[in-house]
C-alpha cells in the first residue's frame, strides 16, 4: 500500500504529470513522469516522489482492474524509492495487462520508468484548447484517411443545411407561403 504522502491525489496532479512529463512506454503499461525540475510550482522541501495509476475499464471488469493495481502498488513502491523527491509518476495501464503476471508486469514498469528518466525525453507541453468565441484557424487538417478524404470532398462540393437554410431556402418549408 502507498502512504498517502506518495499518491497523486488530485486530477490537477496527473493533468499537469501527463501534460508536462517524460513518457515511455512499453506494452503492458504506459509511463508518464515528471522530475522535480520540471514542475510549474516549486517543490515543497521534504516532499516525496509521489505515483498515481490509470486503469481504464477498457482494461477488463472492476475486479480486473483493481487485482492489476494491487499488483503494481507494491512494485511501484520499491521504484519510487529509488526516484529523486519531488517526482511525480503516472502509470497508465493498457488492456494487455489485464493477463499479465506481476514480474512481467514488473519488468515493463522497470524499462519504462528506466527510459522516462532518461534526460533528453521531454515532451513539450500540449497546445491549449482555443478559448470559446475565439477565431478557429482557416487552414484545414488534412485528411489522414479515404473515408475522410471523402468525407470532406462531399462536404466541399455540397452546402450544409446551415448555409442553405442561410441563403434563404429551408427542406422542409410548404411551397405555398403558409405559415404552420
Amino acid at each position: 500500500m502507498l502512504p498517502v504522502a506518495r499518491k497523486l491525489r488530485s486530477s490537477a496532479d496527473f493533468t499537469a504529470v501527463v501534460r508536462t512529463g517524460r513518457r515511455a512506454g512499453a506494452a503492458r503499461l504506459v509511463v508518464h513522469l515528471r522530475p522535480p525540475a520540471t514542475s510549474d510550482s516549486p517543490v515543497p522541501p521534504g516532499r516525496l516522489a509521489r505515483a498515481g495509476f490509470v486503469v481504464s475499464k477498457a482494461v477488463g471488469n472492476s475486479v480486473t482492474r483493481h487485482r492489476i493495481t494491487r499488483q503494481l502498488r507494491p512494485l511501484m513502491w520499491q521504484r519510487l524509492t529509488a526516484l529523486p523527491d519531488g517526482t511525480d509518476v503516472v502509470v497508465r495501464v493498457l488492456p494487455a495487462a489485464a493477463g499479465a503476471s506481476s514480474a512481467e508486469l514488473a519488468a515493463d514498469l522497470d524499462s519504462t520508468v528506466a527510459a522516462a528518466s532518461r534526460p533528453g525525453r521531454r515532451r513539450p507541453a500540449r497546445p491549449r484548447p482555443a478559448q470559446p468565441g475565439a477565431a478557429q484557424p482557416s487552414a484545414a487538417r488534412p485528411a489522414r484517411n479515404r473515408s475522410q478524404q471523402h468525407r470532406a470532398e462531399r462536404n466541399r462540393a455540397e452546402p450544409s443545411r446551415a448555409e442553405s437554410n442561410r441563403a434563404g431556402g429551408s427542406r422542409d418549408a410548404a411551397d405555398d407561403g403558409s405559415t404552420r
